[in-house]
């Protein structure tokens, strides 16, 4: 669910609201970015899943610090996942795979779970279905089921065409 965040959305978030700042809500369970921190310029509102609300509630906090992530050994905010994000890749063996890619995944996942590219758009905050579109990308699979949904479609009236003719044949 963090994937419809820009990174730096993501380590500027705040336990709760302060000026100019990205926060998660978890009264109202939203997460709110804020337009002077959000890469087109408009506030969002993104639903917060009850399995991350969660897990971020489990994160220690630290006095006099507001953000959600941050380092324990130097008691400030975080300012960078990267090494400890390329530091889990390298654990798991995978290669060729940045940050952003996941926002990419997310999409894909949303859209083969029938979520319509509209919502989808509201969610990664684009301006344009066209930049969704290039997201989300289809898998074979997906396009084949589209044809057998049709297919499935016309069976069924066919069937139920047939039936009507069976049942008038005796009248």
């Amino acid at each position: 669910m963090f994937m419809v965040y820009q990174k730096w959305s993501i380590i500027r978030l705040k336990w709760k609201q302060e000026n100019n700042s990205n926060y998660v809500d978890f009264d109202n369970n939203i997460f709110y970015v804020h337009e002077s921190l959000s890469k087109t310029n408009k506030s969002r509102h993104i639903p917060l899943s009850p399995i991350l609300k969660e897990t971020l509630l489990r994160f220690p906090r630290c006095d006099g610090i507001s953000y959600i992530f941050w380092r324990p050994e130097k008691k400030r905010e975080l300012r960078s996942i990267r090494f400890s994000f390329d530091k889990a890749l390298e654990e798991e063996g995978i290669k060729d795979f940045k940050f952003h890619d996941l926002r990419h995944t997310f999409a894909s996942q949303l859209v083969r779970n029938g979520v319509d590219l509209y919502v989808v758009q509201k969610f990664l905050g684009h301006a344009s279905p066209k930049m969704t579109q290039r997201y989300a990308h289809l898998a074979q699979d997906q396009l084949f089921e589209a044809i057998q949904s049709i297919d499935r479609r016309k069976n069924r009236v066919i069937e139920q065409s047939n039936l009507h003719l069976n049942i008038n044949a005796y009248n």
